[in-house]
């Protein structure tokens, strides 16, 4: 079977993930857009023009259907980023099926969006993906819509490439941890939490990693740090915990690769941050303005000055090891996606019948 991954190399949450899919052999081929911004971050993708190709994210037609020769199944995190071309009905045409991990703050509703309707697997990383899934389907039928993957969800939780984050033991909490990247849409990570927690909490040092400018004015026990950097366990070398207060999240890699590196967590009380299986959960509200719309959590501020407080200066040796030993135990990367190759022979299966050549394809380098 010959499975193809389209999407980003970028130092972002769904490059990494892109990254990682390739890194751990889910996927055979790799067809890379050209992110409108960032470009291709050329640390991410090795030098194999046979395996990994570029192309532009619009009227790049030949290349696309080029990759698509071949292949049993198509893997792409979010949604398809190629524009003025529908992969997935594009894909069906050619006999492969399509697979979309949604990052369910982006995901549009299948009522809105034929190609969402028409994906013919959906993996959902997360518990609280897939209860979220079902209910969109649900939902779907009541308006008179019906999704092929209604019974094709795949239930393979994300975590953390091992290999990547080695641990290392953290004897105390000299000072917290905030991962910003980019920020996301309305604050999602939770900078602006940080920011009055640290002035309630003058006395607490707090490391804010960002890519980004424009950052809320920071009380001066808060330090602004780099996180341009090609190994991403570099942003969990320095600190003792990792605080999140996310608004919400699609997945949270920095949940789980801050615990495998040794750090514990402390996050919001919600879903599905809380699946991280935190040392700590921040209290506040949620927030749901729209049923079609994401649940917001608001983190109180006061709450995560209370807990940076608590957990300040205190003896880390024994939550730093649990932290490890969850990723361990629930997290592993490598073990959680070997489900998923097997699960997309299934549904080609399912799909185009045993008989498919796709399945086993000679040219390929089926597994």
């Amino acid at each position: 079977m010959e499975v193809g991954l389209v999407g980003w190399a970028t130092r972002t949450g769904i490059g990494y993930i892109d990254a990682d899919l390739w890194e751990l052999r889910v996927a055979d081929r790799w067809l890379v857009p050209e992110h409108p911004l960032l470009g291709v971050e050329p640390s991410l993708v090795e030098t194999d023009a046979a395996r990994i190709r570029r192309c532009r994210v619009q009227d790049d037609v030949d290349a696309y259907r080029a990759f698509l020769d071949g292949l049993s199944a198509v893997v792409f995190v979010e949604r398809p980023f190629l524009r003025g071309w529908d992969l997935v009905a594009e894909a069906r045409a050619a006999g492969v099926i399509t697979c979309c991990m949604p990052m369910m703050e982006a995901l549009p509703p299948p009522w809105a969006a034929p190609w969402v309707r028409e994906v013919d697997v959906m993996w959902a990383t997360t518990r609280w993906c897939a209860r979220r899934l079902r209910d969109l389907a649900v939902r779907a039928e009541a308006r008179g819509y019906s999704c092929r993957w209604r019974d094709a969800i795949l239930p393979a939780h994300w975590g953390v490439n091992l290999a990547r984050f080695p641990f290392r033991e953290r004897a105390r909490c000299d000072a917290f941890v905030f991962c910003n990247g980019y920020g996301g849409r309305d604050q999602r990570k939770g900078s602006a939490v940080v920011a009055e927690a640290a002035r309630l909490a003058p006395d607490v040092r707090i490391l804010f990693r960002s890519q980004r400018a424009g950052l809320p004015r920071l009380p001066p026990n808060v330090t602004v740090l780099e996180t341009e950097t090609d190994e991403r366990a570099a942003l969990y070398a320095e600190g003792g915990i990792l605080v999140a207060p996310s608004r919400w999240e699609g997945l949270g890699l920095q949940l789980y690769e801050a615990q495998a590196s040794g750090m514990p967590l402390i996050t919001s009380d919600a879903h599905p941050m809380v699946e991280a299986m935190p040392m700590a959960v921040i209290a506040g509200r949620t927030v749901v303005s729209d049923p079609d719309a994401e649940a917001v959590f608001d983190a109180d501020p006061a709450d995560l000055a209370r807990l940076m407080r608590r957990y300040a200066g205190g003896d880390l040796r024994a939550a730093s090891r649990a932290a490890r030993a969850t990723v361990e135990e629930a997290f592993d990367l490598g073990r959680n996606l070997a489900s998923v190759r097997p699960y997309l022979a299934r549904a080609c299966a399912a799909q185009w019948g045993h008989r498919s050549p796709r399945l086993f394809n000679p040219r390929g380098r089926g597994r």
